[in-house]
């Protein structure tokens, strides 16, 4: 069965079921996609000389239900808004790495009694049901074992199982198809976001932080630095939050066109009142994944929190994390270990997307390892 992770953060991490859509076709530049509820991203990397350079991006809005089947005319729109990128970008008929989050996807960590790899293999292969909702031939599924369970023989393991739906993951493969585009890797958001962490120098740190992709439908959260193992957690919020009220970089955007006075104050209230509940929601979801940590990290704390997202840019989001949780909180930047020669002449911007492209920058990375 195919790993979807390594044991060390130094070395990319493997897809959930890498290869599952392979094309054997060598490249020199790799592709993320990443179509999330919001906005669809394209990485273009290349490896040359000793270092990543970053070849194109390109960011698009859309609006697609990323954890349900998608009808016929709202597929039909993602393809030509996808189509389009791809023309444009000249990548028709390249392999891409691309990826899924949400209630489509189902991270569980399992307590069961030590056994061997053949033996834990066997078990799963034949008692998987037992720890899923849905039935065998209705999903993928790929299982990791933490260093420490491999390491020590005690009375006990804990095993990662992750599963996702079939009929979620193979309508994303064929839209992208559709498109023209051959997806060679199909991974989860959390272990791309993971992947894009390894270019940056604190990758080396020994104390666990954590990483965090803010979307308009919820948050990815995954452990990094050097923890003994993968902590990971997708918390879908309350609902989509209104994307007019926030604009194309976070920034505050109450609409307030030939309105008095009085309704100028009520459309302010009301803004304030929907970002404190925004914040007291993704506050309580990051306290669960730090508590997480915390447990079965040997009592380590979270010693850093990473933002990245569309909605990483909420206005006081840092600072209300920070005060709270008392641990240092920043946004990080996806691109700043790329070589951006190639994007000299659009620096703005590649200004307004490193949080953004976070997990096609890690799915980029992904699909250089698979072609």
């Amino acid at each position: 069965m195919t790993r979807f992770f390594t044991k060390k953060y130094d070395k990319s991490i493997q897809p959930f079921w890498a290869m599952l859509y392979r094309k054997f076709r060598p490249s020199s530049h790799y592709l993320g996609l990443d179509i999330g509820s919001r906005l669809i991203k394209i990485v273009q990397l290349k490896y040359h000389a000793g270092e990543w350079h970053l070849s194109d991006v390109r960011v698009k809005d859309v609006s697609i239900e990323t954890d349900t089947p998608i009808d016929n005319s709202k597929e039909y729109g993602v393809v030509e808004v996808l189509r389009c990128l791809i023309m444009d970008m000249g990548i028709e008929g390249e392999n891409v790495a691309i990826s899924l989050s949400g209630p489509s996807v189902i991270m569980k960590p399992i307590e069961m009694p030590w056994m061997s790899e053949e033996e834990l293999k066997g078990h799963l292969e034949w008692e998987v049901e037992r720890y899923l909702p849905y039935e065998r031939e209705d999903v993928y599924w790929d299982y990791y074992v933490p260093q420490r369970s491999q390491q020590h023989h005690k009375s006990s393991m804990l095993v990662y199982l992750v599963a996702a739906k079939k009929n979620i993951v193979d309508q994303r493969v064929a839209l992208v198809r559709q498109a023209g585009l051959c997806p060679v890797v199909v991974d989860i958001d959390c272990v791309a976001l993971a992947n894009m962490y390894t270019l940056h120098d604190h990758v080396s740190e020994k104390s666990p932080g954590l990483l965090i992709n803010v979307s308009p439908s919820g948050l990815n959260m995954i452990t990094v630095g050097k923890p003994e193992h993968f902590s990971m957690r997708d918390a879908a919020l309350g609902g989509e939050w209104d994307h007019d009220l926030f604009g194309e970089e976070g920034s505050q955007g109450v609409r307030v066109d030939e309105t008095d006075d009085n309704e100028q104050v009520e459309a302010k209230a009301d803004f304030d009142e929907l970002l404190n509940e925004v914040y007291r929601e993704i506050l309580y979801e990051v306290r669960r994944a730090m508590d997480d940590c915390h447990l079965y990290e040997n009592g380590q704390a979270v010693q850093q929190i990473w933002l990245c997202g569309g909605y990483a840019h909420l206005p006081g989001l840092v600072a209300r994390l920070s005060s709270q949780l008392h641990v240092p909180v920043n946004i990080i930047n996806s691109f700043h270990h790329l070589n951006k020669t190639d994007m000299a002449d659009r620096e703005k911007i590649l200004d307004s997307l490193p949080s953004v492209a976070a997990v096609a920058v890690g799915l980029a990375l992904r699909c250089s390892k698979d072609q």
